[in-house]
């Protein structure tokens, strides 16, 4: 994704795996123009069984993820979380 301008960035049930999440959340705010959206969808890990609490993001990793943005909203459904974001 060489260039910016994209209206939505979607990154569903991975952001737990991304190794260096402060630099692919720098990439996704560069992609996205004012009125852009960065939509996640990610477990909650504190709201899985112990074996499977990796998959899901933490409250440090929400934390980190909502930083920075001038609209945060959230909604949560079981046990994941949605999470619209907005540079």
């Amino acid at each position: 994704m060489p260039e910016a301008g994209y209206a939505a960035v979607t990154c569903r049930l991975v952001f737990a795996f991304i190794k260096d999440k402060a630099a692919f959340l720098s990439l996704v705010r560069y992609l996205l123009p004012p009125g852009g959206t960065f939509w996640v969808v990610t477990p909650l890990a504190e709201r899985l069984p112990d074996e499977r609490k990796t998959i899901g993001i933490s409250p440090q990793h929400a934390e980190l993820l909502t930083a920075s943005w001038s609209s945060v909203h959230s909604e949560d459904l079981d046990t994941m979380r949605c999470y619209a974001l907005r540079p």
